[in-house]
């Protein structure tokens, strides 16, 4: 039996609406008995799941692991049934029981672009499939899939490429993001950051700033 979210109450008025014969009233019931942590709530997503599968994924799981929202004991049958048949739209759900996510890998491999950001998530234990798939969209010029080896791999070269085979323009404002998060391993881009400080907007200047510094530690020219 799926574990209840604690601290919620029945909400008999909610039940006509959980048999409707309109999926999208069902979801959407579903997820106010959720929210409001009603007993039970987690078995009703999961029947969706089964029963309504493609209206089933328009549903919000943020509740589902939002801190305050649903203790992680109800989340994770649902991120079980996940696991078990992954799916692009349910994804991001496994973001929080990185262990289940980690024991389907395979499966999110199959399922770019959305899986891009569970497999960098996952780090090392995304292994050498992952980080193969991920080299492939990245010498496709994808962004989010040329960063993520940084995290699986600890390999920068990727989004480097990516960046330097980018328009000048472009290029320097792509540098800006990815020397803000790869920091002092992509510094041969930090000449590309730089050229962003005069920009005429404050927070382009100030976003390269913040990037100088993730990458060189400087203060006397960023702070400001």
């Amino acid at each position: 039996m799926a574990a209840a979210p604690e601290g919620g109450e029945p909400a008999p008025w909610l039940v006509p609406h959980l048999t409707s014969d309109d999926p999208a009233v069902r979801v959407a019931s579903t997820l106010v008995e959720v929210r409001l942590r009603v007993p039970g709530a987690i078995g009703l997503v999961l029947r969706l799941m089964d029963e309504l599968p493609e209206d089933a994924a328009t549903l919000r799981l943020t509740p589902l692991s939002a801190p305050g929202t649903v203790v992680p004991a109800a989340a994770e049958p649902v991120a079980r049934r996940i696991a078990a048949r992954p799916g692009a739209e349910w994804v991001d759900a496994l973001r929080h029981l990185p262990m289940l996510a980690a024991d389907c890998v395979d499966d999110l491999v199959r399922l770019p672009p959305t899986s891009t950001g569970m497999l960098a998530a996952l780090g090392p234990s995304a292994g050498h499939t992952a980080a193969r798939a991920l080299h492939v969209r990245a010498g496709a010029g994808d962004l989010t899939a040329a960063l993520a080896p940084a995290r699986v791999t600890a390999e920068a070269e990727p989004a480097v490429d990516v960046v330097r085979a980018l328009p000048d323009a472009v290029a320097r404002r792509t540098a800006v993001r990815v020397a803000a998060e790869l920091g002092l391993r992509v510094a041969e881009l930090l000449p590309l950051v730089e050229e962003r400080l005069p920009a005429p907007g404050l927070e382009s200047r100030a976003g390269a700033a913040a990037a100088v510094w993730r990458v060189t530690g400087r203060t006397h020219d960023t702070a400001p």
